[in-house]
């Protein structure tokens, strides 16, 4: 009997790996995976996805912009290029998300925060918001202090892309994001692509 049941489970499961329509029970909608499946009309919409239009739905951008200029475990701040080794790195997880803090040159420091509840599972866009003290889930923040100045170059508005692989590891991108300080006096540029801590 538990042969024909694990039988049974495999069956199901392996029907929700085909690329036709997929009617597993077992498996959510997925609305961005370009498959019509479960209770969607068409391709990724209707049903529990969002209602069918004209056009397709909008799906959620995988890799930034900027995405060849960038180098692992490197940030560009106003063209100067800032490579940073692992002992410079420093990671927390908490109920309020991941962060990544990365000291520059002994003084500067340079702190990505996602929002959520511990690490990210998934790979997903974040919308930037500009305090790092209330991050919602599914929004970043960046928060970069830099000597002689007394307080921290913040953005919001752009997106940081963040993949998650399949063995758990983080890596988080960004384009051209431009930083303030205070009321709006000092700018900053910073492009980069850094990893979580023990990569």
């Amino acid at each position: 009997m538990r042969k024909i049941l694990h039988y049974i489970l495999l069956a199901l499961a392996t029907g929700a790996c085909i690329t036709a329509e997929q009617d597993n029970p077992f498996i959510g909608p997925t609305c961005y995976d370009r498959i019509r499946n479960q209770d969607e009309t068409a391709i990724d919409c209707g049903g529990h996805c969002s209602e069918c239009g004209d056009s397709e739905p909008e799906l959620p951008a995988d890799e930034p912009p900027c995405k060849a200029t960038l180098q692992d475990n490197t940030l560009v701040i106003d063209g100067r290029k800032v490579v940073a080794a692992m002992r410079d790195y420093s990671c927390d997880i908490s109920t309020a998300g991941y962060t990544i803090a990365i000291l520059i040159d002994g003084i500067d420091s340079f702190v990505l925060h996602l929002g959520g509840s511990g690490k990210p599972t998934k790979s997903d866009t974040y919308s930037l918001v500009q305090t790092i003290y209330s991050v919602p889930s599914g929004s970043a923040c960046i928060y970069y202090e830099e000597d002689g100045y007394d307080g921290a170059f913040t953005n919001y508005g752009d997106e940081v892309y963040v993949t998650v692989t399949k063995d758990k590891k983080i890596t988080v991108e960004f384009c051209d994001i431009e930083l303030v300080y205070g009321y709006g006096g000092y700018f900053r540029t910073v492009s980069g692509r850094i990893s979580g801590c023990g990569q």
